[in-house]
């Protein structure tokens, strides 16, 4: 995925999120699907990205929020300022993909 100025950043391998891959195993390949009604653009995939793991902090991670608290807000500004409507609803969906594809 390719970065834009400010956009939080994620490193990729082919099949994993390299900086999430040991903590939510999830495959980059359905992260990315489930978030292609924002769009297939570098930047609506940044975005998605963002999204999800922000729900993946704030679901999975609630008693370590100490740690991933200013990042989170960070990346909330950014997605604020980030141009695609309806970012609420975009995180609300994937709020949905954590909760679904983290269950065990």
């Amino acid at each position: 995925v390719a970065e834009t100025d400010n956009a939080p950043r994620l490193q990729m391998d082919s099949s994993h999120l390299i900086c999430s891959s040991s903590i939510i195993g999830i495959e980059h390949k359905l992260v990315l699907d489930a978030g292609k009604a924002l769009g297939s653009d570098a930047t609506s995939a940044a975005v998605w990205m963002t999204m999800v793991v922000i729900a993946f902090l704030t679901e999975k991670c609630k008693d370590e929020k100490d740690v991933w608290e200013l990042v989170v807000e960070k990346a909330q500004k950014w997605l604020q300022n980030s141009g695609v409507g309806l970012v609420s609803d975009h995180a609300e969906k994937a709020r949905e993909f954590i909760l679904k594809s983290t269950r065990k």
